[in-house]
């Protein structure tokens, strides 16, 4: 069983040389399932409650367009161990609850230049440069954890590692159209 709810609100400006828009989304994500926790409900793993976006572009004549981009969420549920304990020479994890914990918050800044060539051949043709993640912000993508091992058996240390995915992304593409 699962139950989602929420409200949007987007504003937009879309004349003149420059133009934007500003979206946010409050939002839950429930589960519940008679075999897990008795039937309690937790947050769903892609529970955002606040998802916020805002982006500006600005035409500076007929050969320039510039944009940015800013997005923002609230970190994803996870499920973290409560505590650990041996058992027949084995680390085990023991968990308190589902989906109680949310990773850091998601948020990056991309910005892009367009040029827009003259072509006898193509009835468009623009270059794009781009910067995805300008600021270089490790989000994170997922947890796991790693254990070291000390001088004896029962000397372990456990960290988690944060793994994250697409750095600051510089591109350059040519769209055309015919």
């Amino acid at each position: 069983i699962g139950k989602a709810y929420g409200i949007e609100f987007s504003l937009s400006k879309t004349k003149g040389n420059f133009t934007g828009m500003l979206n946010y989304t409050l939002s839950r994500s429930l589960r519940s399932f008679p075999n897990i926790y008795e039937g309690e409900w937790f947050n769903d793993k892609f529970d955002r409650i606040h998802d916020v976006s805002l982006l500006a572009c600005y035409k500076l004549n007929n050969k320039w367009d510039f944009s940015a981009n800013w997005v923002f969420a609230t970190g994803n549920c996870t499920t973290l161990p409560a505590g650990r304990y041996w058992a027949m020479g084995t680390i085990m994890n023991d968990y308190d609850g589902y989906n109680t914990f949310r990773l850091p918050p998601y948020h990056r800044l991309d910005i892009s230049a367009n040029w827009h060539l003259e072509s006898r051949f193509f009835k468009q043709s623009v270059l794009n440069f781009s910067i995805i993640n300008l600021y270089n912000r490790s989000n994170p993508y997922f947890v796991f954890y790693k254990v070291y091992l000390g001088e004896s058996q029962y000397d372990i240390d456990i960290k988690a590692n944060q793994i994250s995915l697409f750095p600051i992304m510089p591109s350059i593409n040519w769209r055309f159209t015919l």
